[in-house]
């Protein structure tokens, strides 16, 4: 079992666009996929950070303290 549950919170958008950079695939192809992926209860989470204010030194703070 897991210590800790961290959830790193990216906006579709945003992983809309890293797919399709990094897997070549289209927009149409993403949406499909990401239908079939695992939805995420922000609450089942110990820690919930925004991919918007990512700074690790912080996030190591918080989760170490």
């Amino acid at each position: 079992m897991c210590d800790i549950t961290i959830l790193l919170d990216v906006s579709f958008e945003e992983r809309l666009q890293r797919a399709m950079l990094r897997d070549k695939i289209t927009a149409e192809e993403f949406v499909l996929r990401d239908n079939a992926s695992i939805t995420y209860n922000n609450e089942s989470f110990d820690y919930v950070f925004s991919n918007h204010d990512i700074d690790f030194k912080r996030i190591l703070e918080v989760v170490l303290k």
